[in-house]
């Protein structure tokens, strides 16, 4: 009985060595005898190859079979092993322009540094995030600040050295808040309950501003500048 598959072997050998090349994906067909079944099913389950279809014959079984794998693969069914050299579809030139296809070297199927690519976006989109959240909340929050609180505010935290800007630029700001005038912009009018003395004073408020008079006028000016604040506070009277 060996001796028959010798010769069906060697017969269907010849055939797929000499007749022509086999290529990835061609259906090989090989006629055994001598082994049942299972034998062969557990040969080519250890092998590269794919099982089409088996069929059986009177004499033995036809197995029709495939190879993914290009160059040498082997099968050993019983004490008999069937070595097949598989051929590339791609040419030369087209290994060239489709490397990976042949070149198994590179097969990590991701990026390395994908990952961390993605952990430095996401960290710089959040810091984005928070940064826009906080200018939004800074500046809803001083739309929500009343001229009284922002004149309290500035008075209440007066510098030595700049003191006379910013009296005289708290109470023109809260003037033009509160009566609607132009008085940041230089644009002094009489209009009650403002008199010509309080312009009188903003005019020299201003001045002094410029000047290098060291007289010791801070406290008389800040009395000036409240009881100005105060009689527009009870008088929203337009310029």
């Amino acid at each position: 009985m060996k001796k028959y598959i010798g010769v069906f072997l060697c017969l269907m050998l010849s055939t797929i060595m000499y007749a022509k090349d086999i290529h990835v994906g061609d259906v090989v067909s090989l006629k055994i005898a001598g082994s049942d079944k299972n034998q062969i099913l557990e040969g080519f389950s250890k092998s590269k190859f794919e099982i089409d279809s088996i069929e059986k014959t009177s004499d033995g079984y036809i197995v029709k079979f495939r190879s993914f794998s290009p160059g040498e693969s082997s099968v050993l069914i019983g004490d008999k092993k069937i070595t097949i050299d598989t051929k590339s579809t791609l040419t030369k030139d087209e290994k060239e322009i489709y490397p990976n296809l042949s070149d198994n070297s590179n097969n990590i199927p991701y990026n390395i540094r994908f990952p961390y690519e993605i952990y430095v976006y996401l960290l710089l989109g959040g810091i984005s995030l928070y940064c826009l959240v906080r200018n939004f909340k800074l500046k809803h929050r001083e739309i929500k600040i009343s001229p009284d609180e922002k004149f309290n505010s500035s008075i209440n935290n007066l510098d030595e050295a700049t003191w006379p800007f910013q009296l005289s630029y708290a109470i023109r700001e809260y003037i033009d808040a509160k009566l609607h005038g132009n008085f940041l912009s230089g644009d002094y009018k009489v209009a009650l309950p403002l008199v010509q003395e309080d312009i009188d004073f903003l005019n020299y408020l201003d001045n002094y501003k410029f000047s290098r008079e060291e007289k010791d006028i801070k406290a008389q000016c800040l009395e000036k500048v409240k009881d100005i604040y105060s009689r527009v506070r009870g008088d929203q009277n337009e310029l």
